[in-house]
């Protein structure tokens, strides 16, 4: 029971530092590519290039170059649409859409809309431009899910086998490496219970914004998982440990144990062998200090 315990703890800690990891990635990704399109909106909220559309998109192109956006453009109040490739578009965010930016001043959204001309699946990151207080439109930007692999990928804990970004609907946005299942719920609606989690609970946890790990098992192995708000549109990253068994894992935390204890028994056995044989040492020096003439080397205790 020691063992099992020790192991759940283990492989706690190992997913609480993950979810941590991952999520701070994430999330300093995106907090980045906020600031520099809040700059931008900043930028173009007094600036007469908004009267030219040649000048404007000229002015996308070159910022779309400095902050390494895949493709930035400009919406108008009527609708108007331009894109830094020279694409335009009547329409291409819905009005609710530019009312949420215009209210919050930012947005981050998956793939809301599409242009025809793009075939990837997009996170779109969007700020409000208003001139005293009257807004004059909104200035996006997008990105191609496949760049935050990095993000996702880029963790110094080497256990965890799949990152994921989800909603709270359990729909996967990202993945590293590519997931099969595009729902992490479904997955585990579908997996074996593990007596010892509620998947209710965690449902719950990821309605209300709450971090946990959960545990289940997925084709007759065990599998545990960390989920952990990353505080954009109530997202999660979920970090997933590799299909081991526990009986593999607890073998190898035993042989480790009995290394350890081994190890340890070695170092004593050499301590106390030191400490005899200094003793023995002492002995010797206060015995010669006290019996032995100096001069002669002869033992003198029947002097």
């Amino acid at each position: 029971w020691k063992v099992s315990h020790r192991l759940e703890q283990g492989v706690h800690a190992i997913l609480e530092a993950a979810g941590k990891e991952l999520a701070g990635n994430v999330t300093s990704e995106l907090e980045a590519q906020q600031k520099i399109l809040t700059t931008l909106a900043v930028s173009l909220k007094d600036d007469p290039v908004l009267q030219n559309a040649h000048q404007l998109v000229a002015y996308l192109k070159d910022q779309n170059t400095h902050s390494s956006f895949a493709l930035t453009g400009f919406q108008f109040g009527d609708g108007k649409t331009l894109f830094s490739n020279d694409k335009k578009q009547t329409q291409f965010l819905p009005q609710e859409a530019v009312r949420e930016i215009h209210k919050k001043g930012f947005l981050i959204a998956y793939h809301p809309a599409r242009p025809a001309f793009l075939e990837q699946d997009y996170l779109m990151l969007a700020a409000s431009v208003q001139n005293e207080k009257q807004p004059r439109g909104v200035v996006f930007a997008l990105q191609p899910v496949s760049s935050y692999q990095a993000a996702l990928g880029d963790l110094v804990l080497t256990d965890i086998s799949l990152s994921l970004l989800i909603n709270q609907q359990g729909q996967v946005l990202m993945s590293y490496p590519k997931a099969a299942e595009d729902n992490m719920f479904e997955v585990i609606d579908s997996s074996e219970e593990d007596k010892r989690f509620s998947k209710e609970e965690m449902y719950q946890n990821i309605q209300q914004g709450k971090e946990g790990i959960f545990g289940y098992i997925f084709e007759g192995k065990q599998r545990f998982l960390s989920y952990y708000p990353i505080g954009y549109n109530g997202w999660y990253t979920v970090a997933i440990l590799p299909e081991v068994s526990e009986a593999k894992k607890i073998t190898s935390l035993m042989v480790m144990s009995l290394v350890l204890c081994l190890s340890i028994i070695g170092v004593l056995g050499l301590l106390l062998a030191f400490i005899v044989h200094m003793q023995r040492q002492n002995s010797k020096a206060l015995y010669k200090m006290g019996f032995v003439d100096p001069l002669t080397g002869n033992d003198n205790t029947n002097a």
